[in-house]
């Protein structure tokens, strides 16, 4: 493997590495007036290198250059001596895992590693299926890709880009969509590459991932180099704004290897991940069980309003074009039009609809058509990619013992409980609660004693609507977001309601919490995507014993 001189500037300077195999050269990039890169020099020697800064700093548009994707306008880009966009050679020496889909639908997981293989004309036929095995994917080997997980389909795309054993491993957010335990082997995976000579570059917005997997960081930001150094200690360069040194772990801790986290370390913190997933599925649980409550309609496309509250906060927020408000007030405003959309739909077409004497179940198919003409509108309108918010992405986890979060899941978790208790103050103690209790016991005499069903109606509508939005925005800052955010949470949303007893407020928030701590504590002992076949088959057992729900009543039938 060739190895390039260090940059001029020496390799007392933390942007470079002693032995750089990639070296990034005062390069700029430019699309049209928009800058991407600026002047950036750095370099990237054997080892895992991890490339930090949040959406629209330049990580992408760096990886596409150092693997010939992309001209540079200015400056020189080198992989182990070659230049990636005029030398073809060098292509069979490195391997890009891209964040956007790469994966062809219709293929297995073997079909498309296989093909890989096939491309670069590898001798080796074992190879496909000793990648495959390298990520813990040779179980699914015979899947169609476009049945897996987003974790899975990660891997599949890291198992292609290992099949021709590249010196090189770029790898652009490798563990978006990635359960806990997935991310755990995927950065040992990572690690032990490195470890072997091989240069592994790993792109994330999230520092807690990065203090764990990487030796050596870059961080970026609008473009430029903002700080480097290695882990554990990084600078910011002179001349920016200042130099800086600051400990990405405890003093006492430099230099030391993490020790081994116990058993009951890990379950803590996985049933701490379990409170926070609960907690958000309890958002859209809550307003899926207050419209059935009131209109005992079973709203099949309560999950894009989930997503609708992730998108509009992306889109004040961070998209592009987009007005570019502060997070927390985005969060607020897609709440508030969460809420405006339920209004629109009750309006528009559910009271419309009721006034037709239109029965339960052409209601269901008209909320089935409606799940699924917006979910393809979400997808024609943000594509199919994972979207980050820009704001509160480089962060470390804090927390007694092994309870830690990252100070915005912190955030997440106080919300939800504070919208939680406000929700249950307004049905306990204010004359709307009394009224919808009124409406949802018998609304024909609810209404002849005055109450206004419609207005009641209308209310939740807006209220069920504006709980979902914010779990869509909690679920976005938890993890990212995405157009099918709120199909992949539908079934969980239901598996609440049922669990906790339909019709009860509560039930559905105790039953959201069960939810969610036993998919998380699953993935201790079993394969990550399998977690929601334990939550459905605890809900199969409960049901068994206690028909009606936790807190539901028993009805008498006959």
């Amino acid at each position: 493997m060739a190895v390039l001189e260090p940059h001029p500037n020496g390799t007392d300077d933390p942007a470079f590495a002693p032995d750089a195999t990639v070296v990034v050269d005062d390069v700029s990039v430019w699309f049209g007036q928009k800058v991407a890169l600026s002047e950036l020099s750095c370099s990237f020697g054997p080892g895992v290198t991890g490339l930090l800064g949040p959406n629209g700093a330049g990580k992408t548009t760096l990886m596409r250059a150092l693997t010939g994707l992309i001209p540079v306008n200015q400056g020189n880009v080198r992989i182990e001596g070659s230049d990636p966009r005029r030398e073809r050679a060098v292509h069979a020496r490195m391997a890009l895992v891209p964040e956007d889909e790469a994966v062809p639908a219709g293929l297995t997981a073997r079909q498309f590693v296989r093909y890989i293989a096939d491309l670069h004309q590898l001798p080796d036929r074992a190879a496909p299926d000793d990648a495959l095995r390298t990520v813990g994917m040779l179980d699914a080997a015979d899947r169609r890709v476009d049945t897996f997980s987003k974790g899975m389909r990660q891997r599949t795309k890291v198992a292609a880009a290992l099949v021709k054993d590249p010196h090189v491993l770029v790898l652009d957010e490798p563990l978006n969509g990635a359960d806990p335990v997935q991310r755990v082997n995927l950065i040992t995976l990572f690690k032990d590459l490195g470890a072997q000579g091989r240069t592994v570059i790993v792109s994330s917005h999230v520092l807690s991932e990065v203090e764990r997997l990487a030796e050596r960081l870059i961080v970026l930001m609008h473009g430029r180099l903002a700080a480097a150094g290695i882990a554990p200690f990084m600078a910011v360069p002179p001349g920016t704004v200042t130099f800086v040194i600051f400990p990405l772990v405890p003093p006492s801790e430099a230099g030391h290897t993490t020790p081994h986290t116990s058993a009951f370390d890990q379950i803590a913190g996985l049933s701490l991940d379990g409170i926070e997933l609960g907690l958000i599925i309890a958002m859209g649980a809550l307003g899926l069980s207050l419209i059935f409550g009131v209109t005992g309609l079973v709203n099949f496309a309560q999950g894009e309003l989930v997503t609708f509250g992730g998108l509009a906060a992306w889109w004040l927020s961070t998209w592009g074009p987009g007005p570019g408000l502060p997070l927390i007030l985005s969060g607020v405003l897609a709440v508030a039009a969460g809420g405006l959309l339920g209004c629109g739909l009750e309006l528009g077409m559910f009271r419309p609809l009721r006034r037709r004497r239109t029965g339960n179940v052409a209601l269901i198919v008209v909320t089935i058509g409606l799940s699924l003409v917006l979910s393809n509108l979400y997808l024609i309108m943000v594509g199919g990619n994972p979207l980050q918010y820009a704001e509160y992405v480089l962060q470390t986890e804090v927390g007694p013992g092994p309870f830690t979060l990252t100070p915005k899941d912190w955030t997440v978790v106080a919300t939800s409980i504070v919208l939680i208790l406000i929700t249950g103050f307004l049905l306990q103690r204010t004359r709307y609660g009394t009224a919808l209790r009124a409406v949802s016991d018998n609304p024909d005499l609810a209404s002849s004693s005055g109450i206004a069903v419609e207005r009641v109606i209308l209310i939740t509508w807006i209220g069920g609507a504006a709980l979902a939005a914010s779990g869509g925005v909690f679920l976005g800052i938890a993890t990212a977001v995405s157009w099918d955010m709120g199909l992949e949470m539908l079934l969980l949303l239901f598996a609440a309601v049922i669990l906790g007893g339909i019709g009860t407020v509560y039930g559905a928030v105790l039953g959201a919490l069960l939810i969610g701590i036993v998919t998380q504590v699953s993935t201790y002992w079993i394969n990550p995507e399998a977690k929601n076949a334990v939550a459905f088959l605890v809900l199969i057992g409960v049901l068994l014993v206690r028909p009606q729900g936790i807190l539901g009543r028993r009805e008498r039938v006959g």
